[in-house]
């Protein structure tokens, strides 16, 4: 799993038990979000906090959630088709949460940000066909946001949004 980790709530030390410490610690790729918001000379002392959680588990620094795509879609189809044909339900402990792959035929932007705010999509990511052309799809809550995508990106990723939502019985905290 791909987790992003704000920075700055990390040096604030915000909020950091539970889910947190759950998520960090089942991590396959740690993504230090908003590292623009902290001073250049915590990154370090960030890292090994997180390495405290996730002792060999790779981190990648990022600023507004720019990432290569490739970080987050296996470059490997024929593996991601084994994975998903596997009968077997694989142990999970994040049971409020639900990840799921969302494919999209051509469609419109407003299609796209109305479909995701129906689904109550926590985070969102992915690649759509519009009437504008491709677009990179970035959302977090209600804030869902269209732009160009990056060069060179694999015609097979089109069409394809992840999101992460809250699971039935989940607790809904309001800020």
């Amino acid at each position: 799993a791909v987790v992003v980790v704000n920075a700055e709530q990390l040096h604030n030390r915000t909020e950091l038990e539970g889910t947190f410490e759950d998520q960090v610690s089942s991590a396959d790729l740690l993504v230090l979000n908003k590292i623009d918001l902290v001073p250049s000379h915590a990154l370090p002392d960030l890292e090994s906090q997180l390495q405290a959680y996730a002792p060999d588990c790779p981190i990648v620094h990022c600023r507004h959630g720019q990432l290569p795509p490739e970080l987050l879609f296996t470059p490997d189809p024929a593996r991601l088709a084994r994975r998903l044909e596997d009968p077997e339900p694989r142990p999970h402990s994040h049971e409020h949460f639900e990840t799921e792959e969302m494919r999209f035929p051509r469609t419109t932007k407003a299609e796209v940000v109305s479909v995701l705010r129906e689904l109550g999509a926590l985070r969102a990511k992915g690649f759509v066909e519009t009437d504008r052309g491709v677009m990179l799809v970035q959302g977090v809550g209600r804030r869902i946001e269209l732009s160009a995508p990056p060069k060179g990106l694999p015609e097979d990723m089109v069409g394809r949004v992840v999101i992460i939502r809250r699971g039935e019985g989940a607790p809904h905290i309001h800020a």
